[in-house]
C-alpha cells in the first residue's frame, strides 16, 4: 500500500520522523506545528507528482512511489533544526528556539521547493546544467530551468504562508519581525535550498554523492539561510 507517494517501508520511517518531530518540537509547543508543516510538503508532493503523468511517463521521468531513503534524505534538513530548537528550549535559549523554528520551515520550504522544481520542471523547455549551461536531458541532477526555478519558488511562498502562524511566537522570543519578513526568509531560504540542491547535483552526475546526498544538503542549506537571516535581521 502507498501513502502520499510513499511505499509502506517508507510510509512506516515516515511516521517515526512525525514523532520525533513531536518530540523535538514539545507536545504542546511548536511539535504540532513541525508535523503539520511536514504534512504539507507530502501533501503538496502528492499534487505536484499527479501533474503531466502521461508527459511524464513517455520522457522516463515519471517516479510514484519513494522509499526510505527519499524519506531520510528529504527529513533531515527539518529534523537538524527541530532538535536545535529542542536544545534551546531545553537550555532555556531563546533566541536559539526562534533562530531554529525559522530554519526548520525554511528547510521545509527548500525541499518543497526542490519537489516542485523537479516535478513541474520536466515539463517546460529542456534544463541546462547549473554550472555550464549546456542542454542536458530532462530529469538529470543538476539540470535547471525558467519553469523549475519559479515552481520552486512558488513552492517556498506556499510553506512561507505558515509565517502568520509563527509571528506571535517569534515576537514573544524578542525578534521584531512581522509576517512579511518572515514570508521572505523563509522563501529566500527555501529558493537557496533548491538551488543548492542543483549545484550538488551538478557533482552528482561526476560520481560524486547519490541523489539523497542532494536531498540533503538542500533540506539543510535551505534551513541554514533562514536561520542566519533572521539571526542578521531579527
Amino acid at each position: 500500500m502507498n501513502v502520499f507517494t510513499l511505499n509502506a517501508r517508507a510510509g512506516i520511517v515516515a511516521v517515526v520522523v512525525g514523532i520525533l518531530l513531536l518530540f523535538f518540537g514539545g507536545p504542546m509547543d511548536q511539535g504540532p506545528l513541525f508535523v503539520a508543516a511536514i504534512f504539507s510538503f507530502l501533501v503538496l508532493s502528492t499534487i505536484v507528482t499527479s501533474i503531466g503523468v502521461a508527459y511524464k511517463k513517455k520522457i522516463r521521468v515519471y517516479e510514484l512511489v519513494r522509499g526510505v531513503s527519499n524519506v531520510l534524505s528529504n527529513s533531515a534538513g527539518p529534523l537538524l533544526f527541530a532538535f536545535t530548537y529542542w536544545i534551546g528550549h531545553i537550555y532555556a535559549s531563546e533566541q536559539l528556539a526562534g533562530l531554529s523554528m525559522i530554519g526548520f520551515m525554511a528547510s521545509v520550504a527548500a525541499i518543497t521547493a526542490d519537489k516542485f522544481g523537479s516535478e513541474i520542471g520536466v515539463l517546460g523547455k529542456a534544463p541546462v546544467m547549473i554550472f555550464t549551461f549546456k542542454k542536458v536531458k530532462k530529469g538529470v541532477s543538476g539540470g535547471v530551468s525558467l519553469l523549475g526555478l519559479v515552481s520552486g519558488l512558488v513552492a517556498a511562498v506556499i510553506i512561507s504562508a505558515w509565517s502568520a502562524v509563527l509571528v506571535p511566537t517569534i515576537y514573544g522570543l524578542g525578534f521584531q519581525v512581522g509576517v512579511l519578513g518572515l514570508m521572505g526568509i523563509i522563501s529566500l531560504g527555501g529558493f537557496a535550498g533548491t538551488v543548492v540542491d542543483s549545484m550538488v547535483g551538478y557533482f552528482e552526475t561526476k560520481g560524486m554523492g547519490t541523489k539523497a546526498t542532494t536531498n540533503v544538503f538542500c533540506g539543510v542549506v535551505g534551513g541554514l539561510v533562514g536561520f542566519l537571516l533572521l539571526a542578521l535581521v531579527g
